[in-house]
């Protein structure tokens, strides 16, 4: 493949994309730098790892030159990583950071079990530190840190003022929208409820006039007969006692000899 051909494939990077960070993400998934880089980090003595040391340092000046701000970052990240990986081995038997049954991280034990590995971190944090007294890698970084956030920054309120915008105008429309037909609907069901109690109130009047209109004819009273001489009678009617045929007192009998003689 030709180096023309390799360059139009190579990702274009932007603080959208890619961001600055002091630590090590994306060390080893971020190409074509890691595949390039990779191949030159080694750690195994303190000789091994300063010649790998060089060799990056050498990458790193050739992308400062290009200024090529995500390869200078990923250079410096793989002599961080140097660092990071020698001591591991130096203060840890064997390198083993977690243990094997619990998964836990062990504590160190202040105990240098690898010299050779521990002057090998002390090669890469000189590297290290050459990387960040650059002026030209350090401004790109502060620029970049700085246009990540704002990238970041305006990713934010552009996304969460078109959404809330959008949710508040839908909603307010939808809202009053709904309310407006909501309250024609309740004033068509009111106005229907009033003109149904007016005619069930006009109903039960009419229903009511008329019972009363009945009542009255049914419980008027008949004009009295008058008997012989004029007079009215407004003694209450008799008793079931004084039917006919039931028989007469001791003192009515009395009363009626009397008349007759």
């Amino acid at each position: 493949m030709s180096s023309a051909s390799s360059r139009s494939q190579q990702p274009i990077f932007s603080p959208a994309t890619y961001k600055a960070t002091r630590n090590e993400v994306g060390v080893f998934t971020t190409p074509p730098y890691s595949e390039k880089i990779k191949p030159l980090w080694r750690f195994q003595d303190s000789v091994v790892a300063r010649a790998s040391a060089e060799a990056i340092w050498e990458r790193f000046q050739g992308y400062r030159d290009q200024d090529d701000f995500v390869g200078m970052d990923i250079t410096r990240k793989f002599l961080q990583m140097g660092r990071t990986r020698s001591l591991r081995y130096a203060l840890r038997p064997g390198g083993r950071k977690y243990s094997p049954t619990s998964g836990e991280e062990m504590a160190r034990t202040g105990k240098v079990y690898d010299e050779e590995k521990r002057k090998g971190a002390e090669v890469f944090e000189g590297y290290v530190d050459k990387c960040w007294a650059d002026e030209v890698y350090s401004q790109a970084y502060a620029s970049w840190a700085e246009e990540g956030k704002k990238v970041k920054s305006s990713s934010t309120r552009k996304i969460g003022g078109r959404g809330a915008a959008g949710k508040g105008v839908g909603e307010g429309k939808g809202d009053e929208k709904g309310k407006n037909i909501k309250s024609e609907g309740e004033e068509d069901g009111t106005k229907k409820s009033t003109a149904k109690r007016k005619r069930r109130n006009s109903e039960s009047d009419s229903a009511s006039d008329s019972d009363r209109a009945t009542s009255d004819h049914n419980v008027e009273e008949k004009p009295a007969k008058t008997p012989k001489g004029g007079q009215t009678s407004s003694s209450p009617r008799k008793s079931s006692g004084s039917r006919r045929g039931a028989p007469e007192s001791t003192s009515t009998r009395r009363s009626t000899r009397s008349k007759n003689s």
